[in-house]
């Protein structure tokens, strides 16, 4: 299991390795993201007189206008190029079984998505404590949550930090799983683009929270801690019945043609 999860990190660094360029792009459109979403929303709290912290903009980039409409598209885009070469024939000759090669692809997707999600969040982090100077300030009748939920809570910066890491690995395994999965198919890779676009054309026009903001934590929901883990529990069987899907869909493929 060590071994094949040593390959499958291998398999991540290569990648990354090769599109080093696209990858350096990539970093920089995301601090240029982060930036401006943490300047857009100092000026909204401002306006209503709230002393944001740290972990408030930390959650703001969550939505779909700011993540969803920046970052999701590029990362997507990132991914896609990535993992192109996922299906080539040392891969074939290796796994053999369709099962096992889509398994490795669900695995490498795993990796990329933590790691992403780490970076949106450590970025988020560092912008926001630049303009705020402050992790977390949830127990004082200053702080955004006590504008939004009109009480004061003791909370740990980290705990809810991770909880977002978790919804973002989420948010993105539904999305990579769909990646791999049309990578059997080829001509299906627009439909990614489309399970992207439709959320977040739905959650911009307010019209629902489907994605984007569904698998999010906010300072409302904090403090009921059955409203995240039921999201969360969700994810994962949403999750696990794109896997079975999958598994399912490339049984008859004929991966030589």
């Amino acid at each position: 299991m060590f071994s094949n999860m040593k390959q499958t990190f291998y398999h991540v660094r290569d990648s990354l390795i090769k599109h080093r360029w696209l990858l350096t792009a990539e970093l920089i459109w995301m601090i240029v993201c982060t930036f401006w979403t943490v300047s857009e929303q100092k000026k909204m709290y401002q306006f209503y007189h709230l002393s944001a912290s740290t972990i408030d903009y930390v959650i703001a980039q969550q939505g779909a206008l700011y993540s969803g409409l920046t970052i999701f598209p590029f990362v997507l885009f990132f991914v896609i190029k990535c993992k192109q070469d996922s299906l080539n024939i040392q891969y074939i000759l290796r796994y053999q079984s369709r099962k096992r090669m889509f398994q490795q692809q669900l695995k490498e997707s795993l990796v990329y998505a933590a790691g992403i999600s780490f970076i949106i969040i450590l970025m988020a982090t560092f912008t926001g404590w630049i303009f705020s100077r402050n992790l977390i300030n949830w127990d004082t009748m200053e702080s955004v949550y006590f504008g939004q939920t009109g009480n004061v809570v003791k909370s740990n910066f980290l705990s809810v930090a991770v909880v977002i890491w978790l919804m973002y690995v989420l948010k993105l395994m539904l999305l990579f799983t769909i990646v791999d999965l049309s990578l059997w198919y080829p001509k299906t890779l627009f439909f990614v683009w489309i399970v992207l676009l439709i959320p977040l054309g739905i959650e911009a026009l307010h019209y629902g929270k489907i994605y984007f903001s569904l698998f999010a934590v906010w300072q409302t929901s904090w403090n009921t801690p059955g409203k995240w883990l039921g999201i969360i529990q969700i994810g994962i069987v949403v999750s696990f019945i794109e896997k079975l899907i999958g598994e399912k869909m490339i049984e008859r493929r004929d991966i030589w043609r």
